[in-house]
């Protein structure tokens, strides 16, 4: 009788020790995928400003003066009607 409740509370020992293993290691990983959603979020964030700012961009070259500023900003261009001077110095 002693030896069988011996071998029961050996196996209880180890199965809560498993248990108690096991628990750190699950919150190991959820701490690590609340990290990883975070950082996703931030993502998120990131890409929804960038599609916000390029639809405005779109938008502002959609009317002459957008796309006006467009061309002078990015390619240098000049209107007909303006001179360009050089500064040597």
């Amino acid at each position: 009788m002693k030896k069988s409740t011996t071998i029961v509370g050996l196996a209880l020992t180890i199965l809560v020790v498993y248990a108690i293993l096991n628990l750190v290691n699950i919150k190991e990983d959820l701490k690590d995928a609340m990290e990883q959603t975070s950082l996703l979020k931030a993502e998120i964030e990131q890409a929804q400003e960038t599609a916000q700012e390029l639809g405005d961009r779109i938008e502002a070259a959609a009317d002459s003066s957008g796309a006006e500023s467009e061309a002078r900003q990015r390619l240098r261009l000049i209107g007909a009607d303006e001179t360009v001077f050089t500064d040597i110095n």
